[in-house]
């Protein structure tokens, strides 16, 4: 079950609305770049919470201008095992998009659960964070729970189609973008295993429990 926080969700709708809807709709159309969104790959113990960044490349010959973003993460597919529980702008596998410039951050979801929605726009008009050629910079840390009881496998982790997902300039324009499917995975890890006893400390064991064996009969030699 997803749990919007509501408070956020209407503040992010406004605020995304006035500055995406509202002028994109001057735009006669979509910006073009070469934009790729992933998910960085990581690896979890049955029981415990990671977290991994959202990243956006870009593959074109010259620079992009971003001015927001917004995507949804989840699980591929849906499985109870993995829980999102929040996205901040603290990012670690790449500096953050909107560094010193985040209009909603640091936090940047408003919903958690088996998918999690998340957005951020450049914190001045008409502007934006640019995206070099062949750069790479990130959307957001998503922290992520594992249940107890997990299966240990690999998860593929996706970003839901553009309904969801989406980059535009700094004008409000939708830049034309991929997202890689899967975007990424976790995998979750088996139980550690608990050794055998090596033949050697399984000998010691014997004598110790030989010699104990030997003072008790002495002892109640001795006692009669």
């Amino acid at each position: 079950m997803n749990r919007p926080s509501f408070s956020r969700q209407i503040r992010h709708a406004v605020a995304t609305a006035a500055a995406f809807l509202g002028i994109a709709a001057t735009v006669p159309g979509a910006a073009r770049a070469d934009l790729v969104f992933s998910v960085q790959s990581v690896s979890a113990n049955p029981g415990s919470s990671g977290a991994l960044d959202v990243l956006l490349t870009n593959t074109g010959a010259s620079a992009a201008t971003i001015g927001g973003f917004s995507f949804r993460i989840a699980t591929s597919p849906s499985t109870s095992d993995i829980s999102f529980t929040q996205a901040t702008t603290s990012t670690t596998a790449n500096p953050y998009v909107f560094a010193g410039h985040s209009l909603f951050g640091p936090v940047l979801n408003v919903t958690t659960g088996s998918f999690l929605d998340a957005n951020d726009v450049y914190d001045a008009s008409n502007a934006g964070a640019t995206l070099a050629s062949g750069a790479t910079l990130a959307l957001g840390h998503v922290s992520y729970s594992v249940a107890s009881n997990a299966t240990p496998r690999s998860v593929n982790v996706s970003l839901t189609t553009s309904a969801f997902t989406s980059v535009a300039d700094q004008n409000g324009a939708t830049l034309a973008s991929t997202i890689l499917s899967p975007a990424g995975s976790i995998r979750i890890n088996g139980a550690t295993a608990v050794p055998e006893p090596t033949i050697p400390a399984l000998s010691a064991i014997l004598a110790i429990a030989a010699l104990s064996r030997k003072a008790l009969r002495s002892r109640n030699a001795t006692a009669v």
